[in-house]
């Protein structure tokens, strides 16, 4: 199950991305800089190191937390799964 995890809620972020079982290709900061800097290049790297497919039409499902955290960052990153979700045509979870 390919599944896409975006996690906005602390000041780090991290996104992973799970092909399998086996795989799962992860970035994460400790730096301080905008989500809406990171997060779409991190989404690049991880598109092209997986080779998913353009704008991850493969995945099974899309993962966003949604909170405790700062408002801008949570709606960054639901914004972004929320896109992914419906372009992609699978479910949106949250923790």
């Amino acid at each position: 199950m390919k599944t896409l995890a975006i996690d906005t809620s602390t000041t780090q972020g991290s996104i992973s991305l799970m092909l399998d079982e086996k795989t799962i290709i992860t970035r994460f900061s400790t730096e301080k800089e905008n989500y809406s800097t990171r997060l779409f290049r991190w989404l690049e790297e991880i598109k092209e190191e997986s080779g998913i497919g353009d704008d991850f039409m493969d995945l099974d499902a899309v993962v966003v937390t949604s909170g405790p955290g700062t408002f801008t960052g949570l709606r960054v990153g639901v914004a972004t799964a929320k896109s992914i979700s419906i372009a992609a045509e699978c479910p949106l979870l949250h923790f």
